[in-house]
């Protein structure tokens, strides 16, 4: 695949794995991509993926957009990535108030390179409804989110397994049947798309984000996806990805407004 083709796919990924919730308006053409989500408490609910603008319709649309999230009276994400134009529309962002919330890696990598054989005392478990408050306990736990946001993310993912079960797939890993850590498959149509892996910092080192990548490649190979897709954060996860072998295929700019 060259790499004007794995810039598109990943680009495509990123509207793909964001299906939102019933509140959500999705747009998705060629020039522009986003999502709209009334009372959405975090702001990747409310976002622009892709804008490719013309110059002199840049303040304007910007301003909309602006005045369309401001109206909804939630935060909002603008991400800026190799396929943005005009190419310095993060100038524009800055200008209309927004910050850089961090930098991030589009990352890919073969389904057959990532399966590997599971480490002693590490299993991963499928969730569905009947175990999903072990996938939330841990999950919140390991990423410690705020005690405001858990409610919602609850809702989220129930409705997740409810309405798109073969779409969204997560799963809790377990060292010594103690859950330890949590990730998720987006079985999207670009590809097996890797999401929400993460590990209890009090369990790292022992090879338990590695198994959860494994296993998730495992299910990908299954549902006849050769390759394997993620967004990584450039300073904490894209190390990781990049030492299991996933290649970095561009960098971009998430910036955010938030209330």
């Amino acid at each position: 695949m060259q790499r004007e083709q794995k810039i598109h796919l990943l680009d495509q990924a990123m509207i793909e794995c964001n299906w939102g919730t019933p509140k959500s308006k999705i747009i998705d053409r060629p020039e522009w991509a986003q999502i709209l989500t009334a009372d959405a408490v975090h702001s990747s609910a409310n976002c622009v993926f892709r804008s490719r603008l013309a110059s002199s319709e840049v303040q304007a649309k910007v301003t909309q957009t602006f005045e369309q999230y401001e109206a909804m009276k939630v935060p909002y994400r603008w991400l800026v990535t190799p396929l943005t134009e005009p190419a310095d529309l993060s100038k524009v962002l800055i200008s209309k108030g927004m910050t850089l919330l961090y930098e991030a890696t589009a990352m890919m990598s073969s389904v057959e390179d990532q399966i590997q054989p599971m480490p002693e005392g590490v299993s991963v478990v499928k969730v569905d409804l009947n175990n999903v408050e072990v996938y939330v306990e841990t999950f919140v736990r390991s990423w410690e989110l705020p005690s405001h946001q858990v409610a919602d993310f609850k809702k989220d993912v129930i409705y997740g397994l409810e309405t798109s079960a073969d779409r969204f797939l997560p799963f809790v890993a377990y060292y010594k049947n103690e859950p330890v850590g949590t990730s998720a498959l987006l079985n999207i149509p670009s590809g097996g798309y890797l999401a929400a892996g993460t590990v209890d910092p009090k369990y790292r080192g022992r090879g338990i984000y590695r198994a959860m990548v494994s296993h998730r490649a495992e299910v990908a190979k299954q549902l006849n996806h050769d390759c394997l897709l993620m967004h990584a954060k450039k300073l904490t996860s894209a190390p990781i990805c990049k030492k299991l072998g996933f290649e970095a295929v561009f960098d971009y700019q998430v910036f955010s407004k938030e209330k």
